[in-house]
């Protein structure tokens, strides 16, 4: 007598569990509030140095580029002598 209520009442909650539809709060994403952290006198102070130091790669670099294609151009004639030199070699 007690066995069919414990079987039949979980079978009728069955399409109930099955057909559920997610709520509102399941499916939209929560909206989370992002804030700026606080800056103080040290951040900015490091950021400052970082940017310096920064800059001053990128010019020592352009520095060398320039350095490194300033030499001496070789003549045509100069060219063919070193061609025939590699040739004989």
């Amino acid at each position: 007598m007690y066995a069919l209520p414990i079987v039949y009442i979980p079978l009728a909650l069955l399409p109930l569990v099955a057909f559920a539809q997610p709520t509102r709060e399941m499916t939209e994403p929560t909206k989370v509030e992002i804030r700026e952290p606080v800056r103080d006198a040290d951040t900015k102070q490091r950021r400052a140095q970082l940017r310096a130091s920064l800059k001053a790669q990128s010019e020592m670099a352009l520095v060398r580029n320039t350095q490194a294609h300033t030499g001496r151009l070789l003549s045509d004639q100069e060219r063919a002598d070193l061609r025939r030199q590699l040739r004989q070699q």
